[in-house]
């Protein structure tokens, strides 16, 4: 998607006055997720639709690359910047299962 957006940038942006925006969120609350009940609740780092959206278009011709959300963009720069990848992996994995665990699973969708 980055380098999509870059090349949508590059061959369209300024001579078409069109803004291009990368936006990468972490999970949100929504209908899409209604078989976790851990994400359907939601909390301070999965925000309802509403917030996101609010806090996604303040984002709008501030930054190339966001994640739109304030606790996403918190998220992000602790996974990629300050997290060893085997550490990451790991967190994943145990977070994935949280979240499996909490509602339906795959194989009931």
């Amino acid at each position: 998607m980055e380098y999509f957006s870059e090349t949508l940038k590059a061959e369209y942006g300024k001579s078409h006055n069109i803004e291009v925006q990368t936006l990468v969120p972490f999970y949100i609350s929504t209908k899409m997720v209604n078989w976790s009940n851990f994400l359907k609740k939601g909390n301070i780092f999965i925000p309802d639709a509403k917030s996101f959206v609010n806090s996604a278009i303040a984002t709008i011709g501030r930054a190339d690359y966001t994640t739109g959300y304030w606790s996403h963009e918190l998220q992000y720069f602790t996974y990629e910047w300050l997290t060893p990848s085997w550490l990451y992996s790991c967190f994943s994995r145990l977070f994935i299962r949280t979240v499996d665990s909490s509602g339906m699973r795959a194989k009931d969708l």
